[in-house]
């Protein structure tokens, strides 16, 4: 009775499938992974850092998510020769808005970066439905541009590009 309790709203459930990815030297490898047996609209991850094939663990943390984890990278944000390792996490509600946690690995501990939101100018027209993508060890946002009598499926505005400039911890306008 419990199990199917449980599956009927939606906690015995595994999580989407962990993850594995390795750095642009093939020498480290991140695990992530969304808590098991948790609601896919909130709850945690995990982020587990291995190297030597995957068989020596170095460290880990759990983050907090609202929403569900819609992509990871793992990729030298700051050409410092130490990779980042970076989680999407796209909010469970109806806007779809997007969260970057992004993480410095030193050595034998991760430390959580935060990032400021874009400048007001570059999001005026902001209502959600971000996208992230990693592109030649650059991390990309867009979502589209909503104009004042826009309903929320229906953007008119065309789309707006962004590009993290990590070490001067910002957002750019990039070019489409």
């Amino acid at each position: 009775m419990f199990l199917l309790l449980t599956s009927l709203i939606g906690l015995a459930d595994d999580p989407p499938a962990t993850e594995w990815i390795t750095d642009p030297w093939g020498s480290l490898f991140i695990v992530v992974s969304q808590g098991r047996s948790e609601p896919m609209s909130i709850g945690s991850y995990s982020l587990l850092v291995y190297q030597n094939n995957r068989d020596a663990f170095i460290t880990g943390t759990v983050g907090s998510r609202n929403g569900t984890v819609a992509g990871t990278w793992f990729d030298d944000l700051d050409d410092d020769g130490q990779p980042e390792a970076v989680v999407w996490i796209r909010n469970a509600g109806s806007g779809g808005y997007g969260e970057l946690q992004v993480y410095t690995l030193d050595q034998v501990r991760l430390e959580r970066i935060v990032l400021p939101e874009p400048n007001f100018e570059l999001i005026s027209d902001y209502r959600g439905r971000d996208k992230f993508s990693m592109q030649n060890g650059s991390i990309y946002r867009t979502f589209p541009r909503y104009r004042a009598n826009d309903s929320m499926a229906e953007p008119s505005g065309g789309e707006i590009r962004l590009k993290l400039d990590f070490a001067g911890r910002r957002w750019l306008e990039a070019a489409n």
